[in-house]
């Protein structure tokens, strides 16, 4: 069920650290108090360190709940009566992004994955809804809050007889009736959310979930798979995780953490970690033939298509020695599925034109190696 919170306070990360030590505390005070520039990298060097996603989760909320007051006009209207000055919209979503690729990067973190979806690859559907439908919406969105479901039912309606493509009224219809209990309309809406975006994530969530509340466990985990294939959300392989899990199954991605940049287009600095310098000077020998997005052009040293697949490929197949947890992606270079490991567990923002250029005739693929390798 979509959880429409509104603005995510940094309260609910107060209430969070109570497990937390005392510098996390001291550091979310901070924050709280207006010192934001500091407590976020003050944040930041703990969870580079930790490497725990709920650390980076906090770092995450932090540039989030920053980008929300810089965005507000009347906050920032009051910081410049006061003198003060805060940071411009545009250079904390700067910011939150490049946090979101590093944390994505470190760690596992639900908010981070997503921020750097919502930043980075979703787009607003809705931009040419008129200012008609748009009350009905608004009217609708205020009957949903104050929990009037059946009026808010009828209020998308009307939005949608006006302008039927309205793509978040429908998804937010198909949620009215869940809170109803009605199911099948629920799921109904949730499609027609699909149908109108079907390269949107958030539709095949909803749909996941309410499959899942149903227990149409295979339904839910086909359509977790291909949402899966529209981007290996963090939170899409933690639901399909739980699907297994009614099944005595579980999840493994054999995902592994990497404290550098990945290998892009263009010149970058070099790996400290010795297991990774393989990886790092695979890309010069194919940087004639990579474009911007990592797609290679037919040459002499490879038929692989992908910048990163091809770097995998030289370090897996290079005579240095490597810890354990390669093991699995050399079993997957065998095996022929090292290019679904590459964009499914491995998944980084960075590759992502090489990821969307491959799903385009590996779903299938990707549905084999989930089921056969990931699902223990």
């Amino acid at each position: 069920m979509k959880k429409r919170i509104g603005v995510l306070l940094l309260m609910f990360a107060q209430l969070f650290c109570f497990s937390q030590n005392d510098d996390v505390k001291k550091i979310v005070k901070q924050f709280n108090d207006g010192e934001y520039a500091e407590a976020i990298s003050k944040m930041t060097v703990i969870a580079e360190k930790s490497g725990q996603d709920e650390d980076w989760d906090l770092v995450m909320q932090m540039h989030e709940s920053r980008l929300r007051r810089s965005s507000d006009v009347t906050f920032q209207l009051s910081l410049n009566i006061m003198g003060a000055k805060e940071m411009s919209a545009s250079d904390a979503l700067k910011e939150l992004v490049q946090a979101a690729l590093e944390a994505t990067r470190r760690s596992q973190s639900p908010i981070a994955s997503q921020d750097a979806r919502v930043y980075l690859v979703d787009y607003r559907p809705d931009t040419l809804v008129p200012k008609e439908a748009r009350g009905y919406f608004s009217a609708a969105e205020d009957s949903f809050t104050r929990k009037k479901y059946s009026d808010a039912i009828l209020l998308y309606r009307n939005a949608l007889k006006v302008f039927p493509d309205y793509y978040k009224a429908n998804i937010y219809l198909g949620d009215s009736y869940w809170y109803l209990n009605q199911m099948d309309s629920a799921e109904y809406y949730f499609q027609k959310g699909i149908s109108r975006c079907p390269n949107l994530l958030e539709p095949k969530k909803y749909l996941v979930d309410a499959l899942s509340y149903e227990k149409k466990n295979t339904d839910a985990k086909a359509v977790c798979i291909e949402a899966i294939c529209i981007y290996p959300d963090v939170s899409m392989l933690a639901k399909y995780d739980v699907l297994l899990h009614r099944e005595g199954k579980k999840l493994n991605t054999h995902w592994m953490a990497r404290n550098f940049e990945l290998n892009t287009w263009g010149k970058q600095d070099g790996i400290k970690d010795k297991e990774w310098k393989v990886y790092r000077k695979a890309k010069e020998e194919v940087a004639g033939f990579c474009d911007k997005g990592g797609m290679l052009s037919a040459n002499k040293v490879t038929s692989q298509k992908y910048l990163e697949v091809y770097c995998w490929e030289k370090l897996l197949s290079s005579d240095q020695k490597l810890p354990p947890e390669f093991d699995f992606a050399r079993k997957m270079m065998k095996e022929g599925y090292l290019d679904c490991y590459v964009f499914v567990s491995m998944f980084h923002q960075d590759e992502y034109a090489q990821f969307a250029d491959f799903m385009k005739s590996n779903k299938q693929r990707v549905g084999e190696y989930i089921s056969k390798y990931l699902t223990e």
